[in-house]
C-alpha cells in the first residue's frame, strides 16, 4: 500500500513538472512572438519617423516615446526567453573546474538567487506600474504604466524560467551525460 501511495505521488509530480515544461515552452514561444512584433513595430516607426522627419520635414513625436518605451518591454522579454535558453552569463572557467556534483550545485544555486532576484524584480515592478498608471504619455493617449507592466511580468516570467531549470536539472540528477540545463 505504501509503494502505490508512493509511485501514485511521484506519477503526480511528474506530471507537474512536465505541465511546467509544457507552460514554459507557451510561455516562451508566446514571448519570442511578441518580441518579433514589438522589434517589427520599433522598426516601421523608426523608419516612419526618420521618413516624416527628413523627407515631409514634419516631426512625429509618437515614435520615439513609444519606440523607448517598448524596447524596455522587449527586455523585459527576453529576459526569461534566455534565461530558459540558458544564454545567460556564466563563467565556466571557474564552474567548469568543480566535479560533476559540484556543478550541478552551483547552477541551481545560480538559479535560485536569479529566481529570487526576479521575484523581487516583479514585486517592484507592480509599484512602478501602478504609479506610472497615473501619468500619460504626452504623444499618445496612453498611460506610462501599460508599458511598466513588463516589469512585473518579466520578473516573474523570468522567475518561473529558473524554477523550471531547477526542476529540469533535478529531474536528470542521475543522467551521466548531463550537460545542465537543455
Amino acid at each position: 500500500m505504501v509503494e502505490h501511495d508512493r509511485n501514485a505521488a511521484n506519477g503526480a509530480l511528474v506530471a507537474v513538472f512536465d505541465g511546467l515544461d509544457r507552460l514554459m515552452a507557451f510561455l516562451v514561444r508566446a514571448a519570442e512572438y511578441a518580441t518579433i512584433a514589438i522589434a517589427f513595430f520599433i522598426t516601421i516607426a523608426m523608419i516612419t519617423g526618420v521618413f516624416f522627419r527628413f523627407v515631409l520635414n514634419r516631426s512625429l513625436g509618437w515614435t520615439e516615446e513609444t519606440s523607448s518605451l517598448l524596447l524596455a518591454v522587449m527586455m523585459f522579454l527576453v529576459m526569461g526567453i534566455g534565461i530558459h535558453e540558458r544564454l545567460h552569463i556564466s563563467v565556466g572557467i571557474v564552474v567548469d573546474k568543480l566535479p560533476l556534483l559540484g556543478q550541478r550545485l552551483f547552477d541551481i544555486a545560480i538559479h535560485l538567487v536569479c529566481g529570487v532576484f526576479f521575484l523581487v524584480v516583479a514585486y517592484a515592478g507592480l509599484a512602478v506600474a501602478q504609479s506610472g498608471m497615473a501619468i500619460k504619455l504626452s504623444t499618445v493617449p496612453l498611460s506610462r504604466g501599460v508599458f511598466f507592466l513588463a516589469m512585473p511580468i518579466g520578473g516573474a516570467f523570468a522567475a518561473l524560467a529558473c524554477l523550471n531549470n531547477i526542476v529540469r536539472i533535478l529531474r536528470r540528477w542521475g543522467d551521466p551525460n548531463f550537460q545542465g540545463v537543455e
